[in-house]
């Protein structure tokens, strides 16, 4: 059993969401805050890593972390 293990950089994914950010300016609706569908990314990455030759058949643990600056 092989997990992948992937580190997410949520203060840059929280500033990309917003109402405006790159996620949602690609959106019917660039005025409104893009909602991540984190089960759908993590089939999407697994589904990537075995067309590209990987043997991951699961996510590893998940962590979220973020960090807000003034």
């Amino acid at each position: 059993m092989s997990r992948l293990n992937i580190f997410i950089d949520g203060t840059w994914l929280f500033n990309q969401c917003r109402e405006g950010g790159s996620l949602s300016n690609t959106t019917e609706n660039p005025q409104g805050r893009f909602t991540l569908d984190f089960k759908k990314l993590n089939q999407s990455l697994l589904n990537h890593v075995r067309a590209s030759g990987g043997v991951c058949d699961s996510i590893g643990d998940c962590y979220f972390a973020t960090s807000v600056f003034k």
